[in-house]
């Protein structure tokens, strides 16, 4: 039988190091400056509605 969807792959220390912050950061200024716009949004509430997701989905 053949699988519907593909199978997960486990957490290894090759992808752990790609999602390490030190990989993430930028600077957001170069942006601003052409567009005008900034982010409201804070780093505690941006979690805050990530973790609500995760638990209506049953995924935590």
């Amino acid at each position: 039988m053949t699988r519907a969807l593909p199978r997960r792959q486990s957490l290894t220390a090759d992808c752990a190091r790609e999602i390490w912050p030190n990989r993430w950061v930028l600077d957001s200024d170069p942006f601003h400056q052409a567009t005008g716009w900034r982010g409201q949004a804070t780093l505690e509430d941006t979690l805050a509605r990530t973790l609500a997701w995760f638990q209506r989905e049953k995924l935590v």
